[in-house]
């Protein structure tokens, strides 16, 4: 970095300079013609020094600016082009609410609530972790002190009453989402006490705390490599509290099935489906299978004893018979191996036979809390205590459909209610069906509406038009033991061989079309420069071996692109396919939708700033703005910005099928948690409008009840996404850009939709009048400061996979 001195330079300093003595020589013989007197070359002289000082005063004045911001009261038009700011700074009002000591307070109390979590803070410090790490307490009381916490953490965050029109994007931005978060008890809705959610055991989707224990053992523990016999009994006392929170989460869990707070049947074997893909060696080959497991790999490798001297090895095997490794080592088998193995079996041999059958009364929330208990499908006379744990006053009585309108603010990122969103999918729905039938009278020449959709939904179930085998799979690749026989890549290909063809088959295809899909968005996004918003990640194909998953998903990598991002596709469908969705659902997980906002965010928009903010960006996710720019992917950015499905209406009916089934998504959803819907009632519906009565219609209504509210946010953020989209065009007129338009959503994501609402406004304004205050920030949202360090996330550590699902 150069710096210039401030001080003043005089004629004879300059002199003793050879250097410059020199310079000041050839000066004098260029200009000696022009020269008759002594005075006129000093004159001279002097003139070139004060402009060459005069320059640098210019630099230095500069420079300054940069690095402070501007009077409010200062003129904004003469000055516009030397007005610049550093993201980074705070600006005047979130100095004046203290905005960031807020939020580092909000991180630490998270921290402290969360103690299973320390590896995951920022700060983290050998004795941080010593200190701070627990394991994970699912107990009532402290699912209590956590959602009090947030709650507190929550008033205090109002009481600032930012004026947010004063805030830089950055800052409104964050808090808005420490908002959401402390609203949703720290972006957990399923941990607010006063739900009583927390009872109801593991979704299909397993996001539970009770899912995740493992990272906190592989990550906290792992690192405890001991050297003493304070670090080895340290190492012990954790594997030995692993133990107590699977017995106490089993307690939680009984707690349930006595205050009739209980999932149905097919629920729960979609919830132990999918903790047992957590725990796969395990479930598949008992306690013993937990040395293959990887979050206790640490464990098992020489390194994590490298610091155990001989006396030490000698001391334990003259005390227990056994040296530090083995010692620790059967500590793993009893205390994690022996305790995961009894959770497995109390949620499918124990549990598993309170669930409620799956054809009596409303098939989600809406039913709960339920009045008398259930054993193994049959009602029992024993009535359920219809309060929270410990409590009986009003206020703690339970309510399924009460719980469910606040969940879905977590999901929607808006103040929307149940009946607002039945109201809105039904809207769409008659938008959208006149359409499927048009094709369907156009594929089948059928001029009867009615004939032509009976004679195309044969043509949707012939397996060579539509899926990825001539002939039906064999009975055992698709059911029973074939789930544990083909639980691995390795293992499916040896003992389900026709469903592994198939699905190779399936691979080709989506290949060909990511392919096909690429090229066709060179208009919609910048892909160089200093405005590139894509990912350079690529994205690998890979099988879902879940049984109770029935559509495709994604993973994002890191941003370092430290392993390919993942397009998920699952492999227990009872047919394969289909083949015509393939074009909408490829749109949806890679390009251009969930891979180039997901993987693009990590590559390109996370907060860099290294501060609070960086932490809340982590922590953070608004599934209506991820799905919602993944559905509007689907369309209008394939669908109609491109002609893809000109002469392809198979295709373009497999793209309006989806989005029909998005719409029914928000009919279904809030039916059956909020007006008590059954699952039957839920079920004839998608056979109705979607013309589907497979095994993915079955998987994915199970998927609604087993996770209230999260489908809501597709067609929700969609929707708003367009809006804005037709609300810049319309103002910006000859100015709109789609590239810019996408860049400045891409740049935001994910966020909540009310920030959306009011950056993208922000952002019309300053295109009709850049001199406006931060609009170089809004204008440049790929700006770079001096004071932006890389986003790094500490990638020695493990962190659970946030999986987006069509």
């Amino acid at each position: 970095m150069v710096r210039f001195s401030k001080r003043s330079v005089s004629r004879n300093e300059i002199i003793k300079s050879d250097d410059e003595n020199v310079e000041l020589s050839i000066l004098t013989k260029q200009f000696k013609p022009l020269l008759k007197e002594k005075q006129n070359v000093l004159f001279i002289v002097i003139s070139l020094l004060l402009l060459i000082v005069g320059i640098v005063l210019i630099i230095l004045a500069k420079t300054k600016l940069n690095q402070c911001e501007p009077l409010k009261d200062a003129p904004t038009t003469t000055f516009t082009k030397l007005k610049t700011f550093d993201p980074c700074e705070y600006s005047q009002e979130a100095k004046r609410i203290k905005l960031g000591d807020f939020l580092f307070k909000v991180r630490d109390q998270y921290h402290d609530v969360f103690p299973e979590e320390t590896a995951w803070h920022p700060n983290l410090s050998e004795e941080m972790l010593i200190q701070k790490f627990k394991m994970y307490d699912p107990r009532p009381e402290n699912v209590k002190k956590v959602t009090d916490t947030a709650y507190s953490l929550l008033n205090e965050a109002k009481s600032l009453n930012p004026d947010l029109s004063l805030l830089k994007p950055r800052e409104h931005k964050s808090y808005l989402r420490v908002r959401h978060f402390l609203e949703n008890i720290f972006a957990n809705p399923n941990l607010n006490y006063y739900l009583g959610l927390w009872m109801l055991g593991p979704s299909s989707f397993c996001t539970e705390p009770i899912c995740h224990v493992g990272y906190s053992l592989y990550n906290a523990v792992g690192s405890m490599i001991p050297s003493d016999e304070k670090g080895i009994e340290l190492v012990i006392l954790h594997l030995k509290q692993f133990n107590q929170t699977v017995y106490q989460y089993i307690d939680v869990l009984r707690m349930g099935i006595e205050r009739g707070m209980v999932r149905t049947l097919i629920e729960c074997q979609a919830g132990i489906d999918a903790i047992k893909v957590n725990h796969i060696n395990i479930s598949q080959n008992g306690a013993t299978g937990i040395v293959r497991e990887w979050y206790v790999s640490k464990f098992y490798i020489s390194s994590f004893y490298h610091n155990i001297s001989n006396e030490l090895t000698k001391k334990y095997i003259e005390k227990h018979k056994k040296n530090v490794t083995e010692y620790i080592q059967d500590a793993v088998q009893v205390y994690v191996g022996n305790s995961l193995k009894i959770l497995l079996d109390y949620l499918e041999f124990d549990h598993y036979l309170y669930c409620r059958p799956d054809n009596i009364g409303g098939a989600g929330l809406s039913a709960l809390p339920l009045s008398f208990i259930y054993y193994n499908g049959s009602l029992t006379t024993n009535k359920t205590i219809k309060y929270l744990p410990f409590c009986n006053e009003e206020k703690c009585i339970l309510n399924g459909s009460k719980a469910y309108e606040q969940v879905i603010g977590y999901y929607t990122t808006k103040d929307i209610h149940p009946t607002e969103v039945n109201k809105l999918g039904w809207e769409n729905l008659n938008r959208l069906y006149p359409q499927v039938i048009e094709i369907a009278t156009k594929e089948t020449n059928e001029i009867n509406s009615t004939l032509a959709v009976e004679k195309f939904k044969i043509l949707l179930k012939n397996l060579s038009l539509s899926f990825f085998h001539d002939e039906p799979l064999p009975e055992n690749e698709t059911r029973g033991d074939a789930f544990k026989n083909c639980a691995t890549a390795a293992t499916a290909e040896i003992h389900c061989p026709t469903r592994w063809k198939a699905m190779m088959k399936w691979f080709e295809f989506a290949q060909m079309t990511m392919s096909i899909h690429d090229p066709n968005t060179v208009d919609f996004f910048y892909f160089t420069g200093d405005r590139h918003s894509t990912p350079n990640c690529p994205v690998k194909l890979q099988i879902d071996f879940n049984p109770s998953q029935g559509a495709q998903s994604y993973d994002s990598s890191d941003g370092n692109c430290s392993f390919p991002c993942r397009y998920n596709i699952p492999f227990f469908l009872e047919n394969l396919g289909p083949k015509f969705s393939e074009y909408s659902v490829n749109a949806h997980e890679a390009r251009p939708g969930h891979h180039t906002q997901v993987q693009g965010l990590n590559e390109h928009f996370r907060d860099k700033c290294n501060g609070p903010e960086s932490w809340l960006d982590d922590k953070t996710y608004y599934t209506a703005f991820t799905e919602g720019w993944g559905l509007y992917a689907e369309n209008p950015l394939i669908a109609q910005d491109t002609n893809i499905y000109e002469d392809n209406l198979m295709q373009k009916y497999g793209m309006l099928k989806w989005q029909i089934w998005r719409a029914l998504r928000l009919i279904v959803d809030t039916g059956i948690h909020y007006n008590g819907m059954s699952r039957i009632e839920a079920l004839e519906l998608f056979s109705k409008y979607a013309w589907d009565d497979s095994d993915l219609t079955a998987k994915e209504v199970t998927r609604y009840q087993s996770n209230f509210g999260q489908a809501l946010a597709y067609m929700i953020g969609q929707l708003d996404i367009w809006s804005l989209r037709n609300l810049t065009e319309k103002k910006l007129g000859v100015m709109y850009d789609i590239k810019e338009f996408h860049l400045q959503v891409l740049s935001q994501g994910s966020s909540p939709l009310q920030y959306l609402h009011s950056y993208i406004n922000k952002y019309i304004e300053c295109k009709q009048a850049p001199e406006r205050e931060y609009c170089n920030i809004v204008l440049n949202p790929t700006l770079a400061s001096g004071n932006i360090r890389s986003f790094a996330r500490n990638e020695n550590i493990r962190w659970p996979q946030q999986r987006h699902y069509i």
